[in-house]
């Protein structure tokens, strides 16, 4: 991180409280990821081509970003059927014929439909999307969209 020398920002016509300001901004502390993540909607609709069935909900690498961006998409409940979302790692493209996807598999979690009333589905997405973004999902944390 590059600070900036106070005398040339006073020089410029910064004032001394906005400075204030800016230098309290710079000691916030992230939480950053190791990987850079995109959340991604797909909807199946047969008359769009794939790209078309993606849309881009947010890149995050700190877990500031994630929140900002989850707590603003509808619960995985809330999803029209044969919609869902997939979490990928930046620069792997959503598909089977991307090399980081070769030996690559799909995580799908099937709830009983009790379960499913309670809200459980949300609360076990939560966890999972977690656990993939912590890197913890695996024993080396690099089996999900290998890169």
């Amino acid at each position: 991180m590059i600070i900036p020398d106070l005398h040339q920002l006073e020089q410029i016509g910064v004032s001394r409280k906005d400075i204030f300001i800016l230098m309290h901004m710079m000691c916030i502390i992230l939480h950053i990821f190791i990987n850079c993540l995109i959340l991604i909607f797909y909807y199946v609709e047969t008359t769009h081509t794939l790209d078309d069935q993606l849309k881009n909900l947010g890149t995050f690498q700190t877990a500031e970003e994630f929140w900002s961006v989850f707590n603003n998409i509808k619960p995985s409940s809330g999803l029209a059927l044969n919609s869902n979302y997939h979490l990928f790692k930046e620069g792997v493209q959503p598909m089977w014929e991307d090399p980081a996807n070769k030996e690559g598999g799909k995580f799908v979690l099937t709830l009983p439909k009790q379960d499913a009333k309670m809200g459980k589905g949300d609360e076990w997405w939560l966890y999972t999307v977690l656990a993939v973004i912590g890197e913890t999902m695996d024993a080396t944390g690099d089996e999900v969209s290998r890169t």
